[in-house]
């Protein structure tokens, strides 16, 4: 539920001091409200004005009662032998309070809007349609509760926009993340239509919330990085051969979990049938992650949170969001070609090097060459 005006100017005047409280001449609109936070613009007695991110009150004790909701049913779910034995609750249940636990950091994600607008800054306009930027200010945040970004005034959602609009700003989102993803190594899970604004005036899309932005595992000399087998995956998903890209997939899955050789190279038949059985099925694209990862669970191929509750779960939230679906299919999958192609040629140029030279050289791993990883 929206706050009140009465609710906001209460959380402001609470969290922050009494000079930078005064500094607030009104609250003059709501921006969005969502489920860690509110968005509102505030505006400043010397006419500056600001977008004002508010958490909600209460917030760490609201999401340990859901918590322990969730808790409470998996428990009884357990009960049923069958269910207990196909899924494991416990790994999920943490993976989630993980993830929340990152999201309501409120100093991380200054930290992470700051980088993220730094690479929003250098992408290309397509067909007139720009990212700008939001910076964080300073301006009042003095608090881990409160964190302010430049205004973004006349900013309207994305259903207030033409159907050309639509299109146009949806080819130029899914082609960013994209990119961010698998070029420049950092990935933002949650980027769904609440996060970005947009001004149909100048063209501009606003990205906002940078709650769970993971920074990718960059390749070494030694293994392969996050880039090269979120590739995979793309490929393996996306591969008319299902049997080869459930090859594809079974063997990233194994490769990233937690099992040991052994128990890998025993669990690796069930893996691969049951990856086949879900490509078989008629699902569309942002749905067969979901199925697979249901698979994983079941078999307790356990994989690193970033890519199961993050990379997995955003790029199905990128593809089925409403932006995805004011574009024609096509472009997605001419967009997802190139970056998953390039990722591909440059593992193999390096393993044929690798094979050549004997040994690599620190640095020379071509998938490095394009990620900002610090």
């Amino acid at each position: 539920m929206p706050p009140t005006r009465a609710e906001v100017y209460k959380l402001l005047k609470k969290h922050l001091s009494q000079e930078k409280y005064a500094k607030i001449k009104r609250v003059k609109k709501l921006l969005g409200s969502g489920s860690i936070k509110y968005v509102v613009l505030v505006e400043y007695k010397d006419g500056n004005k600001d977008a004002v991110s508010i958490r909600r009150p209460f917030l760490d004790e609201k999401i340990e009662d859901v918590l322990d909701i969730v808790e409470r049913w998996s428990q009884e779910l357990k009960k049923d032998s069958e269910l207990k034995a196909q899924y494991d609750f416990d790994y999920y249940l943490n993976a989630l309070r993980e993830q929340l636990a990152l999201e309501v950091q409120f100093p991380k994600e200054r930290e992470k809007s700051i980088e993220m607008a730094k690479l929003y800054e250098k992408i290309p306009s397509h067909a007139d349609w720009k990212f700008v930027p939001v910076f964080p200010t300073q301006e009042i945040s003095d608090s881990d509760q409160v964190l302010n970004f430049m205004a973004v005034e006349e900013a309207v959602p994305f259903s207030k926009l033409s159907k050309e609009d639509k299109k146009s700003a949806g080819e130029l989102i899914v082609q960013t993340e994209l990119s961010l993803m698998l070029e420049h190594g950092q990935f933002d899970a949650d980027r769904h239509l609440g996060n970005y604004l947009f001004d149909p005036k100048t063209k501009s899309v606003y990205p906002i919330d940078m709650g769970q932005v993971y920074m990718l595992t960059p390749n070494n000399e030694h293994k392969p990085g996050d880039p090269y087998f979120i590739a995979k995956i793309i490929y393996g998903i996306m591969n008319p051969d299902f049997r080869q890209g459930a090859k594809d997939l079974a063997d990233v899955f194994l490769k990233i979990s937690d099992l040991s050789e052994q128990d890998q190279e025993a669990i690796k038949d069930k893996l691969l049938r049951a990856i086949e059985e879900v490509l078989q099925k008629n699902l569309s694209l942002e749905s067969k992650p979901l199925y697979v990862l249901g698979e994983l669970n079941r078999l307790r191929v356990h994989i690193p949170l970033r890519f199961s509750m993050g990379i997995i779960k955003g790029l199905m939230i990128v593809l089925n969001e409403e932006y995805a679906k004011a574009i024609d299919p096509s472009f997605i999958y001419g967009k997802i070609a190139p970056f998953v192609g390039r990722q591909l040629e440059r593992q193999s140029q390096y393993e044929e090097r690798k094979r050549e030279d004997g040994a690599a050289l620190p640095g020379q791993s071509p998938i490095c060459e394009n990620l900002l990883i610090r």
